[in-house]
Parts: C-alpha cells; structure tokens; sequence
C-alpha cells in the first residue's frame, strides 16, 4: 500500500465521518466523495 493509496484511506475516512478533523480535509472528502458518486449515478441512470 503506497502514500497514495493511504491518503485516500483517510480522505475517504474522513468524507465519511461526521466531524472531520479538518476544514480542508473536509473538502476534499467530500469533493473526493460526490466525484466517486457520478459514475454510480450515471450507471443507476442508464441501467432504468
């Protein structure tokens, strides 16, 4: 497991968690997360 794959262990961790630690640590959970999102959405969009 490499620096990268750690670092989004905790951006997803933190995406997740109701009281993030940080304001920006926050953003860019929740940035990573609603990316992370649109393909889900696009494929529940396409498949009805």
């Amino acid at each position: 497991m490499g620096y990268g794959a750690s670092n989004l262990g905790v951006v997803g961790r933190v995406a997740t968690s109701g009281w993030p630690p940080f304001a920006s640590s926050w953003l860019i959970g929740r940035i990573v997360s609603f990316i992370a999102l649109i393909p889900i959405g696009i494929a529940r969009w396409t498949m009805q």
